[in-house]
């Protein structure tokens, strides 16, 4: 369509609504268009079933979200909560701390930072020399920020509770 000299490509529309859009401003008229101008740009308007139920597709679709989004977690929750605790942070069990010589006792590490035992920790996590030498909240930290963890903790900078 050519407007004050200026042509605009709209997407498919009824004659009668450009029709209607001619009398709004005041009585301009299309530009007839040569074969030069042949317009193939133009966007294949979406045509919706006749029997299209929104509110089914919808609900179908919300349905379908809900299923496949949530995982169950429920097993990993109750091994958590039967876990002991103590300040917050994994307790060391007590067969481990009964079977502390020996083997067990060279596996057992302090992490560089904080200085927490690598019993109450779920893991042990790189740090920045790249050995696995940093308790998981201090690794994690390391990880994604790339800073030393400032421990605030008092409990934590004397060796956790021991």
């Amino acid at each position: 369509m050519t407007y004050r000299g200026n042509t605009h490509v709209f997407d498919s529309v009824p004659p009668h609504k450009v029709e209607t859009i001619l009398m709004l401003l005041n009585d301009y008229e299309l530009a007839p268009q040569s074969a030069k101008q042949k317009l193939t740009n133009l966007v294949p308007p979406i045509v919706v079933p006749q029997n299209f139920d929104r509110a089914t597709a919808m609900s179908r679709y919300l349905k379908k979200r809900k299923s496949t989004m949530k995982a169950d977690y429920s097993v990993r929750r109750e091994i958590a909560l039967r876990i002991t605790r103590r300040g917050g942070k994994f307790a060391p069990s007590e067969k481990n701390s009964e079977n502390s010589v020996g083997t067990e006792a060279a596996e057992l590490q302090f992490c560089a930072n904080c200085r927490e035992s690598s019993e109450v920790t779920p893991q042990m996590r790189r740090g920045p020399t790249g050995a696995k030498n940093f308790c998981n909240a201090c690794g994690l930290a390391w990880a994604t920020y790339r800073k030393i963890r400032n421990v605030t903790n008092a409990e934590s900078q004397h060796g956790g509770s021991q």
